[in-house]
């Protein structure tokens, strides 16, 4: 399981150090499921760092159909910001992230999200 450190009405980091397939959820990325409902989510950054030989990290978002998409598949150690990588078309802000990382390492991405708030107001 991913260690998820969510900020309400800011951004989420998702630190993964477990090898497989790992799916994170949007509701997964909001800091109080109560007050903060989360209906989009754009990959911001990822760092990460593979074993130098053998590691291997894919990075899957599913589409409106369900269909899984390739972001990229990531090697070694290195990072990246913003679109770098040129995956912005396969970004699907609404559909869930899968991490899947076949050695041991540890990734590290940032998550920028979109969400609804309900707030209680009270009388004066």
């Amino acid at each position: 399981m991913p260690d998820i450190n969510n900020r309400i009405r800011g951004k989420s980091v998702i630190r993964l150090t477990e090898t497989g397939a790992v799916t994170i959820n949007l509701s997964q990325l909001s800091a109080n499921t109560n007050t903060e409902n989360v209906y989009s989510a754009t990959i911001s950054s990822m760092r990460w760092s593979l074993h130098p030989s053998t590691g291997v990290l894919t990075v899957t978002r599913q589409n409106v159909g369900g269909v899984a998409n390739l972001l990229g598949t990531f090697y070694g150690t290195d990072h990246w910001a913003g679109d770098d990588h040129n995956f912005a078309a396969s970004n699907t802000a609404t559909g869930n992230i899968t991490l899947n990382m076949t050695t041991a390492g540890v990734v590290e991405m940032v998550v920028r999200k979109d969400a609804n708030y309900n707030v209680e107001t009270q009388s004066l």
